[in-house]
């Protein structure tokens, strides 16, 4: 996710908007308003919004019988704080006393939605490297990794306790390789949607209905697979 982005948007918004302040996937991001200077410190703030996300994760807790939480909104004595979900995490922003905040927040949700993750994928390769990195550049593009696997069984077992729009899956791993994942999961889920990963050409004849990506892969080719699978 393009955090500089996200939160350039949201301060071109109003300039009554003083501070965004993002946490996601254990990643803190903040931003002034130009020709503003904020109440507090660098790590003052990074415990604010650690300690906000705490609180929005307890609010979180009752859902299940109140619905899910849209925004929370809080008034201090020099600003309001409006708190928000997006993805795993959250998005801040505080605003001057005078501003109008709820026309503010409505604009702030707009924005964030374009933000909101697509689909949800399983990544599963044995080069632990591979995996993150590939992990980060599909978070970056909108789509959830939801879990991470390592070898063929893991994969497996990942893919029935998630059930993710599309596998994306190494095929050569040592133990439990792409095929034995593949083998084992359409034995009981036959319309599994799967993209293969491979180095080698001969891998793309395996499986007739599993569409295969060759290294070094173009990640923006492989979100499009990706957004074909999950929509048909």
């Amino acid at each position: 996710m393009d955090f500089e982005e996200l939160s350039n948007n949201i301060l071109k918004i109003d300039t009554k908007i003083r501070f965004v302040g993002m946490y996601q996937n254990g990643e803190l991001f903040s931003q002034m308003q130009s020709g503003v200077e904020s109440y507090l410190t660098k790590e003052e703030t990074e415990q604010s919004l650690t300690d906000s996300l705490t609180r929005w994760k307890s609010r979180t807790k009752m859902q299940y019988k109140i619905g899910k939480p849209v925004f929370s909104l809080s008034k201090y004595k020099k600003f309001y704080r409006v708190t928000l979900p997006l993805n795993d995490g959250l998005v801040l922003a505080t605003t001057t006393l005078d501003a109008d905040i709820l026309k503010i927040i409505s604009e702030i949700e707009k924005i964030k939605n374009q933000y909101e993750w697509l689909f949800s994928v399983i990544v599963a390769d044995d080069n632990h490297d591979m995996v993150e990195s590939l992990s980060t550049l599909l978070g970056q593009k909108g789509v959830r990794v939801v879990a991470k696997a390592f070898n063929g069984k893991e994969a497996v077992s990942l893919y029935f306790s998630y059930k993710p729009d599309v596998l994306l899956l190494d095929m050569k791993m040592p133990e439990y390789d792409g095929s034995y994942a593949i083998t084992e999961i359409q034995k009981k889920d036959p319309n599994a949607k799967i993209i293969a990963i491979s180095g080698h050409l001969d891998d793309s004849n395996k499986f007739n209905n599993i569409p295969v990506f060759l290294k070094p892969i173009d990640i923006d080719e492989v979100i499009e697979e990706i957004k074909k699978l999950a929509n048909s």
